[in-house]
């Protein structure tokens, strides 16, 4: 019943955006499990070694939302896919906002999908490929300076080939799914947003 209560990955949140619009998103990797089986083990222990606990957090996967803002808390990455501009917010104000180019909109294979995530690592830099073809050669190989993901293989990063960000670009000459950041933005994110820092995207 607890973890029904209190389980929050890839849950339904609703936060004010630096836009000052409210905004609904779902899915994602950020958030709080409970490991049940895990917690049943660990307080079965407790009982048997006729021990107690006050405010003991259970044993879990992902991290305790903050309870302001639909969970986002006062730091985090805002990602408006529809205006093609990004914010990094720390404890309540606005650090850095910027223009970008998101994932190629007429491709459904190269979306930038939408809902809370984390930032799960940080590289300098790294060469991005993509898709091995049978000849061996990679679809892609495109070399950045600042590489942080927080979907698998999407995330945010510099992109030394692009003269211009923002506007409707993303809607036929987008990325392969990644957040194209200006590469003094993308220093600035860089050099101050931590792992574990939520993600959102709509």
């Amino acid at each position: 019943e607890l973890a029904n209560q209190y389980n929050s990955i890839g849950a339904t949140r609703t936060f004010t955006g630096k836009d000052g619009q409210s905004h609904t998103v779902s899915g994602g990797t950020y958030g709080f499990r409970v490991s049940t089986d895990s917690e049943v083990s660990a307080l079965l222990k407790m009982i048997n070694e006729n021990k107690s606990e006050n405010n003991r957090i259970p044993e879990h996967t992902g991290q305790l939302p903050s309870g302001e803002n639909g969970g986002l808390g006062t730091t985090y990455l805002e990602i408006n896919i529809t205006k093609q501009h990004l914010w990094f917010v720390k404890d309540g104000s606005v650090v850095l906002e910027s223009d970008f180019v998101s994932g190629k909109e007429s491709d459904p294979t190269r979306l930038t999908p939408s809902g809370t995530y984390y930032i799960y690592n940080k590289e300098r830099n790294r060469v991005l490929r993509g898709t091995k073809q049978p000849n061996g050669k990679y679809e892609y190989e495109s070399p950045v300076s600042y590489w942080m993901p927080f979907n698998k293989g999407i995330g945010l990063h510099d992109a030394s080939w692009r003269s211009e960000f923002g506007g409707s670009i993303y809607k036929t000459r987008g990325s392969h799914g990644c957040v194209n950041t200006p590469y003094s933005a993308m220093k600035t994110i860089y050099e101050n947003v931590k792992i574990g820092y939520p993600v959102v995207v709509y």
